[in-house]
């Protein structure tokens, strides 16, 4: 019993758990702001269009600096302190937002999120690698990104319900002080991630683009799609939803805010759920299938959204079963593009589709929703969401099979053939 305590308490399940509230956190501070836009608003007089660039702005620096300050600290070496720094700073910057007096303040703030938050990701990927057994990459790896999905469904009702009570502004407060926390924490426990040679080209795909590797990717149909895919998932199902989803509810569903911020908690367990069936699904049924079945059936979340929106039951359910669309981007961003590449331009492969997506799409689709918003009401952001889920599932089409298992298996039909 004791020394199943002990195995348990070891370095690298500790730095995983702790690896994995620090993604949720990322996240959190990333996305919790949507919940109480109404009442940012409200007090700054700010329009769709500007709510919509707060998170434009994060999209744009975050998929930036993720290349260049990955890079910097893979040149360096120094991964534990960059990774600290970058905890310290987006927690700040969060305190930071809610500060904010004006437009500008509120989009400066938001864009040192992005700087900072940009490249945890990838050193949190990269130090992760370094430290896990080689039997557990695929879970730890798997365990840090599902815990994003969970901490996004526990708390947009305790955002909602502090803003409610205590004002927006604290709200945002309250989000900084768990990063400054574990901030402190990983700058006295986490050590320096020792990567031996076998780790380091384990660890590159997830940390540094490979600029050399440019012609080989380009030449890949499935890169292309994923790429272009990518700007239609970040600008639509994963941004843009986001984004408006909470705000719909609330003013063409009648929902209260908490209401609306209970629904979205259930919509962050159920993409917890799907976030771990869909790795299993892949490899069982191929990653073609199951990424145009899952596309299609992401179709009806946002229909669901334009035809019962003040029916809470239907909405719920919507949230439920239709949430899997948002768990695709490890797929379509990483696996399939690594898989249709040679291993050397694995990394370039996934930073390409990474950056384009996160830069353009995550970019423009909130910008682009809050205009069309202020234009022609709440529900045009949800019509984008639809238009760019439909966009991509035609885009998916011409994906070719990557899956090792399908592939092996058409392999040995054809030479029984």
């Amino acid at each position: 019993m004791n020394h199943g305590a002990v195995k348990w308490w070891r370095y690298e399940n500790i730095i995983m758990v702790s690896f994995g509230l620090l993604w949720g956190l990322i996240f959190l501070d990333r996305l919790g702001i949507t919940y109480i836009f109404p009442n940012i608003a409200a007090d700054l007089q700010l329009t769709n269009a500007q709510l919509g660039l707060t998170m434009s702005i994060v999209a744009f620096t975050w998929g930036i600096s993720s290349v260049i300050f990955a890079f910097i600290s893979d040149s360096i070496g120094k991964r534990k302190n960059f990774l600290v720094f970058f905890v310290f700073m987006f927690s700040i910057a969060t305190f930071g937002v809610g500060l904010a007096q004006s437009i500008i303040a509120l989009l400066v703030a938001r864009a040192i999120i992005g700087l900072a938050e940009g490249p945890s990701i990838p050193l949190i990927q990269a130090s992760m690698m370094a430290e896990s057994t080689p039997s557990r990459r695929g879970f730890n790896a798997g365990f840090i990104i599902a815990m994003s999905s969970l901490i996004g469904g526990l708390t947009p009702t305790l955002i909602v319900a502090i803003a409610g009570h205590l004002g927006w502004r604290y709200a945002l407060y309250s989000m900084s002080i768990p990063g400054i926390l574990l901030g402190i924490f990983l700058w006295i426990y986490m050590r320096e991630p020792r990567l031996s040679n076998e780790s380091e080209k384990d660890v590159s795909h997830v940390s540094k683009m490979k600029w050399s590797d440019v012609k080989i990717v380009l030449k890949s149909r499935n890169v292309w799609l994923c790429v272009i895919g990518a700007i239609f998932q970040m600008g639509g199902p994963i941004l843009t939803f986001s984004s408006f989803g909470p705000l719909y509810l609330m003013k063409e569903g009648g929902f209260s805010q908490t209401a609306a911020a209970a629904i979205f908690s259930i919509y962050g367990i159920a993409q917890f759920v799907w976030s771990a069936l869909m790795p299993w699904l892949s490899d069982r049924f191929g990653r073609k299938p199951v990424v145009l079945t899952v596309m299609f059936v992401q179709m009806l979340l946002p229909i669901s959204f334009l035809l019962f929106h003040n029916i809470h039951g239907m909405i719920v359910l919507a949230v439920i079963t239709f949430s899997c669309g948002s768990c695709l981007a490890p797929l379509t961003f990483f696996t399939i593009p690594g898989e249709s590449v040679p291993p050397v331009s694995a990394a370039t492969a996934m930073s390409l589709v990474n950056l384009v997506g996160e830069v353009i799409g995550g970019t423009l689709g909130p910008a682009l929703g809050g205009m069309f918003a202020d234009r022609y009401g709440i529900a045009a952001p949800i019509w984008i969401v639809l238009l760019a889920t439909i966009v991509t599932f035609i885009l998916f089409l011409g994906l070719k099979e990557t899956a090792p298992a399908k592939r092996n298996f058409e392999f040995s039909k054809t030479i029984a053939q």
